[in-house]
């Protein structure tokens, strides 16, 4: 079934909410935390539950028992105010490390440890102190064989960063489904499924912008 087909299938025929963990919305930045939800219908995803809670400025990046404290109030006073479980996280882009590379064409499983290999020569932290994930954006012309190389842009964070916000979000009775950089979490958002052209996002935030092809 392509993508297309896939997507009208879905939105006639939604599978049940207990299968789904369905989890909103939760973007963390220097300056606030926001909530957001879509609802899937018939007619398309509609907006739901919705809010934002400013925190100290910068605040995220601060290692003390103070910033954590405010940091869990406001995943308390969102969970408390709209009876929230599941939650998808976008964490900041500059507490992240991205590269892209190019490997030989393996399976999953070597691929990523190959990847992990090339980490120190790409980012200022070690292995064993980091966190990273990758997506495959170029496969070579000769995928029958599997000859060829990969092309893989690779996200890497702290394992303390991903450790501490998880710590935090669990804490406030929330659990966290998945955790992403705020360009690719757009991306998810407003590029269709299987659109594989070239596109620009630009986020024009309060106090920053980001600018992501």
């Amino acid at each position: 079934m392509n993508t297309d087909k896939k997507n009208l299938f879905l939105r006639f025929f939604p599978p049940p909410k207990a299968l789904l963990m369905p989890s909103v919305g939760l973007d963390i930045s220097s300056h606030s935390i926001r909530l957001i939800e879509f609802h899937q219908t018939i007619e398309g995803f509609k907006l739901g539950r919705h809010a934002e809670r400013q925190i100290t400025p910068l605040a995220i990046y601060a290692d003390t028992p103070e910033a954590s404290q405010e940091i869990e109030k406001a995943f308390r006073s969102l969970k408390k105010e709209f009876n929230l479980q599941f939650v998808s996280v976008s964490l900041p882009e500059d507490k992240a490390y991205l590269f892209t590379t190019t490997l030989p064409n393996l399976p999953p499983k070597a691929l990523r440890q190959s990847i992990e290999f090339q980490l120190e020569e790409n980012v200022p932290i070690s292995p064993a102190e980091a966190m990273f994930n990758y997506q495959v954006i170029k496969y070579p012309n000769d995928l029958v064989n599997g000859a060829g190389q990969v092309e893989v842009a690779v996200i890497v964070f702290p394992k303390k960063v991903i450790e501490n916000t998880i710590e935090l979000v669990k804490k406030a009775g929330l659990i966290p489904v998945s955790f992403y950089i705020a360009a690719d979490a757009i991306a998810r958002a407003v590029i269709s499924a299987g659109n594989r052209e070239t596109v620009m996002i630009v986020n024009l935030g309060e106090k920053n912008t980001g600018i992501s092809i």
